[in-house]
C-alpha cells in the first residue's frame, strides 16, 4: 500500500471522514466544518497532502492574519484565498507522523477559527453547511444558493460555448502554423548535434495549441485533424533531419549527392554504414514520440473540452 493511500486512510479513520478510494480523497464535517483531504503535485512536482476547508463569519475579519498566526504541526504550511483555507505538508516521511502532524494542525485551525466567531461557510464567504462538488477537474466547497449560481454560469457558457461555429480553416491554418515552428526548432536543434525529442514534444503541443488557438474552439474533428497534421509533421520533420544529416556526412568527405537524394534513400544509408539501431532509435525518439505526444494531447484537449463544464456533486 502506498504512503499516500495509508495516509487517507488513517486520517479518515482518525477524524471519522469518508474515504472514497476512487477519487482518493478524504471528505466531510469536522468540528462543525467542511473538510476536504488530497494529495496535491506542487510546483516542483512533488506531491503534497492538502487539507481543504472554508470559514465565514457575519462581521468583517482578517481571516488570513488569523490563520497565518496559527502554530501547526512539522512542515505544515498555511494558506488563504477568501474564504478558503489549506493547509500543506510534504507527502513524505513516516506515516504516523505525517497523520499526527496534519490532524493537530487541523485541530488547532478550527479552534481558532471557533474562538474568533468562524463557521462553516463556501469558498465565496456565505454562511452555512456547504456540500462538496466537483467543477470541470477540481473539488469547491459551495452553499446550495452559491452552487445554484455556479450551476446556472455554467450551463450559459456550455450553450455559448455549443453555439460557437468552430472555424475549420483557420484551425487548420493554426495546427499548420504550429507544425512549422515545431519542425523548425526540430532541425535548429538537431544542427547542434542533438537527437531533438524535446523539440518533438514541444511540436505536439504548439499543433494542439495553434489549432485551438485560431478555430476556437475543440471538438472530435479537431482532434481528428490535429492528430493527422501532428504526426505527418513529426514524420516529416524527422525524416528532413535525418537527411540533412546524411547529407552533411556526404559533404564533409566530397560525396557527390543532393539533398533530395538523401532525403530519399537515407535509410538505405543508415543500414549499409552499419548504423540501423541509430536510425531506429532516432526514430522511436524523434518521430514515434512527436507522434504520440500529439496524439494523446489531441485526445486529453478533446475529453478536457467536453467536461469543462461539468458540476457534478460528491456523495
Amino acid at each position: 500500500m502506498s504512503l499516500e493511500k495509508k495516509v487517507l486512510s488513517q486520517l479518515a479513520i482518525g477524524m471519522r471522514l469518508r474515504y472514497d478510494e476512487k477519487r482518493k480523497i478524504v471528505f466531510g464535517e469536522y468540528r462543525g466544518f467542511s473538510l476536504l483531504i488530497s494529495v496535491k503535485t506542487a510546483a516542483n512536482s512533488k506531491p503534497q497532502l492538502q487539507v481543504m476547508t472554508c470559514a465565514a463569519r457575519e462581521e468583517a475579519g482578517d481571516l488570513m492574519s488569523l490563520v497565518r498566526s496559527g502554530q501547526y504541526g512539522a512542515n505544515v504550511s498555511a494558506m488563504v484565498w477568501g474564504s478558503k483555507i489549506l493547509l500543506s505538508a510534504p507527502l513524505k516521511g513516516r506515516q504516523t507522523e505525517l497523520v499526527k502532524a496534519i490532524g493537530d494542525s487541523v485541530d488547532a485551525l478550527t479552534v481558532k477559527l471557533f474562538e474568533n466567531n468562524y463557521k462553516a461557510g463556501d469558498e465565496t464567504g456565505v454562511l452555512g453547511t456547504p456540500s462538496l462538488y466537483k467543477l470541470h477537474d477540481d473539488y469547491h466547497f459551495l452553499c446550495e444558493e452559491t452552487a445554484a449560481r455556479v450551476s446556472h454560469e455554467l450551463k450559459t457558457a456550455k450553450r455559448n460555448n455549443e453555439d460557437k461555429q468552430e472555424n475549420i480553416p483557420m484551425g487548420i491554418f493554426g495546427a499548420l502554423l504550429g507544425a512549422i515552428l515545431g519542425t523548425a526548432l526540430i532541425l535548429f536543434i538537431g544542427r547542434l548535434g542533438y537527437i531533438s525529442f524535446w523539440a518533438s514534444i514541444i511540436l505536439g503541443i504548439a499543433v494542439v495549441y495553434f489549432y485551438e488557438k485560431f478555430a476556437g474552439k475543440f471538438t472530435a474533428v479537431s482532434m481528428v485533424i490535429t492528430i493527422v497534421i501532428g504526426v505527418a509533421a513529426a514524420y516529416l520533420s524527422w525524416r528532413v533531419d535525418a537527411g540533412w544529416a546524411v547529407y552533411r556526412a556526404f559533404q564533409t568527405v566530397g560525396g557527390d549527392v543532393t539533398f533530395g537524394e538523401c532525403f530519399r534513400y537515407f535509410k538505405q544509408v543508415y543500414v549499409e554504414s552499419g548504423n540501423t539501431f541509430e536510425y531506429y532509435k532516432n526514430l522511436v525518439l524523434m518521430a514515434g514520440l512527436g507522434s504520440l505526444v500529439c496524439i494523446g494531447l489531441a485526445a486529453y484537449k478533446y475529453q478536457d473540452s467536453k467536461e469543462q463544464y461539468d458540476m457534478d456533486l460528491v456523495k
